[in-house]
């Protein structure tokens, strides 16, 4: 698998680590008027930026009628880190992919999947900073 060839390379030097921090998030697009998801549907990804920034970029930049929210995130540092376990969560559910980034939301099953698999593969590089839409 592709994450834990980098997994190896990051942690041998063999690789630059790049900015000292980086986040997973899952999100999802939601009506801006009412705030209900627009589809049954999360985007798993992963960010040097801010979230704030991120979810703009997400949400065409502009105020719309669709907005993308971050439901959870969490900080790796050093960056790469981050990469590296959002290629590994797409690999593991990857039987649930509708579109690219995009997974079936299953009424929160993924998130909960994303959280325990983070926790056990990578709880000792990785910090929560967003559970179900509030700041940890």
């Amino acid at each position: 698998m592709v994450a834990n060839k980098l997994l190896e390379l990051l942690n041998s030097g063999a690789v630059e680590k790049g900015p000292v921090e980086g986040f997973v998030y899952i999100g999802e697009y939601r009506d801006i008027e009412t705030g209900e998801p627009l589809f049954d549907q999360v985007k798993i990804g992963y960010t040097t930026k801010t979230l704030e920034e991120r979810a703009t970029a997400l949400s065409g930049g502009v105020i719309g009628p669709l907005k993308f929210t971050m439901i959870y995130a969490w900080r790796f540092q050093p960056a790469g880190y981050a990469y590296m376990t959002e290629q590994r969560l797409h690999g593991l559910f990857d039987d649930y992919r509708q579109m690219g980034e995009f997974f079936s939301g299953m009424e929160g099953l993924i998130e909960e999947w994303a959280g325990e698999a983070i926790d056990k593969l990578f709880g000792d590089i990785s910090e929560p900073v967003l559970i179900d839409g509030e700041q940890v």
